[in-house]
């Protein structure tokens, strides 16, 4: 059971498509023990994921509650 106070979490990436385009997403997102989920969402076009990948990635693995996790 998790804790009162405690936050977990999930990474996920992959590719969508938006208006016949594909796109390459990023998403974190934050679960609070009471059920309340925050999510971060990156998203660059899919021929432009090798040159802002490792970027968006840095980003998106920013948003923590403790920086030194």
């Amino acid at each position: 059971d998790p804790e009162e106070d405690e936050v977990r979490g999930f990474i996920a990436t992959g590719e969508q498509t938006i208006n016949r385009e594909a796109y390459f997403f990023a998403n974190k997102g934050l679960l609070a023990a009471n059920g309340r989920v925050l999510i971060f969402h990156g998203v660059v076009k899919a021929d432009m994921k090798e040159t802002y990948e490792n970027t968006t990635s840095k980003i998106i693995e920013s948003f923590a509650l403790d920086k030194n996790k």
